[in-house]
């Protein structure tokens, strides 16, 4: 399952938009969870998320502007060693999608 969790930003308001989730079959390296907006500034934002996995400790983000494409298998985001992340350099006034995946111990790679 995917979940997709999109991010507004515009001078310091946060509203969040969900889509469904997509079916997938990666089921040895379960995709994070539960993408919480810890803080919001004028071109920023921080956020955590949750992860099943207990052994992983790297995941990767990748974020783009709202309704331009989901990220594929092969896409290419920004290797992270927490569960926290901040992205910086946003546009105000702009929608962000961002998603995050887990790189498991075993080599495998959970979807986005």
């Amino acid at each position: 399952m995917k979940r997709i969790v999109h991010f507004y930003l515009l001078y310091l308001i946060f509203i969040p938009f969900h889509a469904t989730k997509a079916a997938t079959s990666d089921v040895n390296c379960a995709t994070p969870t539960q993408l919480t907006l810890v803080n919001l500034n004028a071109n920023s934002l921080t956020f955590t998320w949750n992860d099943s996995n207990a052994t992983v400790v790297q995941w990767e983000v990748f974020y783009t502007i709202f309704n331009t494409g989901l990220p594929t298998a092969s896409t290419t985001g920004t290797p992270v060693f927490s569960l926290q992340h901040t992205i910086t350099n946003l546009t105000p006034g702009t929608y962000y999608s961002i998603f995050v995946r887990s790189h498991c111990p075993n080599g495998e790679v959970s979807s986005w």
